[in-house]
């Protein structure tokens, strides 16, 4: 059975992870660099439900995304 945190945990990964795919796609690139901090929100979320369900091949995964979004950060917020 699921607890209550596990149940928030994948609300908010699907919810960040949809809006880092919407805004990633846009033209603007006001929005588009939005979806880079969605992809970051998102990764406490994925890392306590890989924690929680004991899915430890994601791991590595989660590291490579948070490498990506922190990558898109640096090279989208520059300037501002």
């Amino acid at each position: 059975m699921m607890n209550l945190l596990d149940i928030i945990s994948q609300v908010f990964v699907s919810v960040l992870g949809c809006g880092t795919v919407f805004l990633l796609g846009c033209k603007s690139h006001s929005y588009r660099r939005w979806g880079y901090v969605c992809g970051v929100a998102s990764e406490p979320f994925w890392l306590y439900t890989l924690i929680y369900n004991q899915q430890w091949l994601i791991l590595p995964l989660t590291i490579v995304y948070i490498t990506g979004w922190i990558r898109g950060l640096k090279n989208n917020w520059k300037g501002i």
